[in-house]
């Protein structure tokens, strides 16, 4: 039975500079037998599901779905999707989903050059 893995995507596959989150990029890219799905908090927009579909094309990164919770928490998706691992990098999120979800397996993207970063250019 395959895995099935989400994936948060800004700053967890792209950061707002635009650049890619290589590292969580290779690990993606590593997983085998897994349905990939993103879960992203970004408020829906057709803008915001062409931006991340883009990116998914042109870094070959196939997934069975892209969902946005509209600013909501994550968590009624990955129970909803029964996810087994999640990339995450908000550690306000992860320290919500390791205490409500604890069975499942949460890889920490945080960077916090790329946050400091971010947040300098505000």
């Amino acid at each position: 039975m395959k895995k099935i893995v989400t994936i948060d995507f800004d700053h967890t596959l792209k950061f707002e500079t635009g650049e890619t989150n290589e590292p969580t990029i290779k690990q993606i890219k590593a997983l085998s037998n897994c349905i990939l799905f993103v879960v992203t908090s970004r408020m829906f927009s057709d803008e915001s599901l062409t931006e991340i579909k883009l990116f998914l094309s042109e870094h070959e990164i196939e997934v069975e779905k892209i969902i946005h919770t509209n600013g909501n928490s994550k968590l009624e998706a990955l129970i909803s999707l029964k996810s087994e691992l999640h990339f995450e990098d908000d550690i306000w999120a992860i320290e919500d989903l390791k205490r409500d979800l604890p069975n499942i397996q949460i890889v920490n993207c945080f960077n916090l050059k790329k946050w400091q970063e971010y947040f300098q250019g505000l």
